[in-house]
C-alpha cells in the first residue's frame, strides 16, 4: 500500500520527494508519481502506467545524491535502479534492472517563485529517455 504521504511530495530534502516517488511507482500509484514531475514536464500518469505495463511489480531503488546550486536553483541528482519482480517471460521483453540517474530541480526561495518552483520537480531521468528511444520494449 502507498504509504508516503502530501507532506512528503512537498518536502524540502530532495531525498524525500525521491522516497515518494518510489513509493508511488513501487504501489503503482502512477497518478502520484507523475505529481513529482511537475505541471510543465508533460508527464502524466498514463504514460507512466503505459511505460510499466508487462512488466512486473517496478520497484526503484534510490542510490547515492548529489546537490548542487546555481543562479537561485538547487539541483538534486540520484542513483537510482529499477528493478521488475514478476516480469515477464516474453523473449522480445528485457526486464533486467536498468540503472541511471533522476534529476530533480528546485528554486531556492526566490521573490517571484510559485508554489510549483519552489518544490522538488523531476527534470529529467536517464530511464525515461531509452523507453522513448526503442519503444514498447524496453522499461522506464
Amino acid at each position: 500500500m502507498f504509504a508516503a504521504g502530501e507532506g512528503d511530495l512537498n518536502s524540502r530534502d530532495c531525498g524525500d520527494v525521491l522516497a515518494y516517488y518510489a513509493a508511488a511507482i513501487d504501489a503503482k500509484r502512477f497518478d502520484r508519481a507523475a505529481r513529482v514531475w511537475g505541471s510543465s514536464r508533460g508527464v502524466s500518469a498514463g504514460q507512466l502506467r503505459k511505460l510499466h505495463e508487462g512488466w512486473g511489480h517496478p520497484i526503484l531503488e534510490v542510490g547515492d545524491l548529489r546537490m548542487e546550486g546555481a543562479a537561485g536553483t538547487t539541483y538534486c541528482e540520484a542513483r537510482v535502479t529499477l528493478l521488475f519482480e514478476g516480469a515477464t517471460a516474453d523473449k522480445d521483453v528485457v526486464s533486467a534492472p536498468r540503472r541511471g540517474t533522476i534529476t530533480l530541480v528546485r528554486a531556492d526561495d526566490v521573490p517571484g517563485a510559485t508554489p510549483e518552483q519552489l518544490r522538488w520537480t523531476i527534470r529529467e531521468s536517464t530511464l525515461l529517455e531509452p523507453m522513448e528511444r526503442v519503444g514498447e520494449n524496453s522499461p522506464a
